[in-house]
């Protein structure tokens, strides 16, 4: 595939699979990968959105065993190398990476971390508008009062403790089906179904399970995490009385 810098960023292509989870018929996006046959080379592979945060992910990992490289490490800082080198040759390297006055391994180092984080579609935190590459950024679902339902909201690491503390509490107190199915159909959305809700149980067997996906969104390493697009919304349940 022959793109222009420009051309290699923003191309969707639906005509492939993705290289990493081999869905096919999606949109995909051109990013460097690590070649698998020879460990000091990279190439340009395509994945679709929900395998970008992963797939750059695996990039940063070179980027940190790098930093902490000893002597006999040579291959470690030579890969990272070689990778700051396909990037700025295939136009996934920014101009302005916030490395300036930065020299040597140190600029390298700070200027890789820049571009990886570029190559992911950035999030705007709801509540503080800072905005981050989508693996750092939690979604979660928030109550909105103008429209009287739960919409998907972004939150960084500083404002996600309060916003989900807020979902929780409300989740904790609401008596009334109609505000549980609109969380339901918010989490369907997103690949997470929860069984209470589907199945049409009880209000007191359906809050403590949509407490327990909510806590969840906020675990380390992300036990469950949320995904722009990834799932699609299922009919309401029936709801049993008493």
């Amino acid at each position: 595939m022959d793109f222009s810098p420009y051309e290699r960023r923003e191309t969707s292509m639906s005509d492939s699979t993705c290289i990493a989870c081999g869905r096919a018929g999606v949109r995909l996006r051109p990013l460097p990968r690590a070649d698998e046959t020879a460990p000091l080379r990279f190439s340009t592979a395509v994945v679709c959105e929900n395998c970008v945060a992963p797939s750059v992910e695996e990039l940063r990992g070179l980027v940190r065993r790098a930093e902490y490289a000893d002597a006999d490490d040579a291959d470690e800082v030579d890969r990272v190398l070689k990778l700051d080198a396909f990037l700025r040759a295939n136009g996934f390297q920014r101009a302005d990476t916030g490395t300036e006055g930065l020299e040597g391994w140190v600029g390298v180092r700070r200027g890789l971390h820049a571009a990886l984080d570029s190559l992911e579609r950035q999030l705007v935190c709801s509540q503080c508008w800072t905005r981050a590459p989508e693996s750092r950024v939690h979604v979660i679902p928030y109550f909105n009062n103008s429209v009287g339902r739960y919409v998907t909201s972004f939150h960084c690491e500083g404002c996600i403790d309060s916003a989900l503390g807020e979902t929780i509490a409300r989740v904790r107190e609401v008596d009334g089906a109609r505000e549980l199915d609109s969380l339901g159909h918010l989490l369907s959305s997103h690949g997470v179904f929860v069984h209470e809700w589907q199945r049409g149980d009880p209000l007191d067997r359906v809050r403590p399970a949509m407490i327990e996906v909510l806590s969840s969104l906020r675990e380390p390493a992300g036990r469950l995490r949320l995904r722009i697009g990834a799932g699609w919304p299922v009919p309401a349940p029936p709801r049993h009385l008493g």
